[in-house]
């Protein structure tokens, strides 16, 4: 932080009241077109650019970690103080030059430096204060979303192969199981309604009715019993799963156990 209006600072511009800066909490200011956050921490201010480099997020939505802002969607970190990554040093924020007037009351930066930056850096996100979801959603940003619901397309399009579930996270963001319903989706798997089987074209035999469908809330019992009428069964409270690489030997294991007997045969103490 500088702590007075520097000499080559052409263009003021305030971005946030000092006394109302809670310390180490991220808060979002947007000075020509650019997206930055704010930081206070032990008296002192930084202004850094406000958008993760990973994927653009607001790190006004972000919390701080010790000297870290830490991106709240994803993670990614940024020395509050220099704007670089601690995991990766080549990911580095731009820092903004900043000051406290202590008279007014205010944080500034340099409008003119802010806009400098930006025409070497072309800016591809609107205004997070304007609101183009057009449910209420602030493109975005999630603090001031009614029910903290964020715009899904504000970001782009994800990429599908790196992240092939990224609209489904945030349509559960959004609405939450009430909006989707407690089992998910539910759809025919892309298939037209004109190929799918009709009712006269299923079998139903006698045997699959026998046992009706649980309800959802019915107790069930998980317990596995192997070998009941063995010496001694194998019982577990909850079924695992073995694999072919260990099936031999749990297998082997479990023949012992169930007729201690065959270990004395193969002269090995019964354990």
């Amino acid at each position: 932080m500088t702590p007075t209006r520097p000499t080559d600072a052409e263009t003021p511009h305030a971005v946030a009241t000092w006394s109302d800066l809670p310390d180490r909490e991220p808060t979002h200011a947007r000075v020509e077109g650019v997206d930055l956050v704010v930081v206070r921490y032990d008296g002192e201010v930084s202004v850094l650019y406000g958008r993760c480099l990973h994927r653009g997020v607001l790190l006004g939505d972000g919390h701080v970690e010790g000297d870290d802002i830490i991106c709240g969607v994803h993670g990614w970190d940024y020395r509050v103080d220099s704007g670089i990554s601690e995991y990766d040093n080549s990911e580095v924020l731009e820092t903004f030059t900043a000051w406290v007037d202590a008279e007014e009351d205010a944080v500034y930066v340099d409008a003119a430096e802010v806009a400098a930056w930006a025409d070497d850096n072309p800016q591809p996100y609107g205004s997070p204060e304007s609101g183009d979801g057009g449910d209420g959603a602030m493109q975005g940003s999630a603090n001031d979303i009614d029910g903290g619901a964020v715009d899904p397309e504000f970001y782009g399009e994800p990429d599908y192969e790196k992240e092939p579930h990224a609209h489904y996270i945030q349509k559960l963001a959004q609405q939450g199981p009430e909006g989707i319903g407690e089992h998910g989706s539910i759809s025919a798997m892309g298939v037209p309604r004109t190929e799918l089987p009709s009712w006269d074209d299923l079998q139903i035999l006698t045997a699959q009715l026998a046992r009706t469908p649980l309800d959802d809330e019915a107790p069930v019992d998980t317990e596995l019993v192997t070998g009941p009428n063995a010496e001694n069964p194998l019982r577990l409270d909850i079924p695992i799963s073995v694999d072919h690489i260990g099936l031999e030997e749990v297998s082997a294991w479990m023949r012992c156990e169930a007729y201690p007997s065959r270990q004395r045969d193969r002269g090995r103490a019964p354990a």
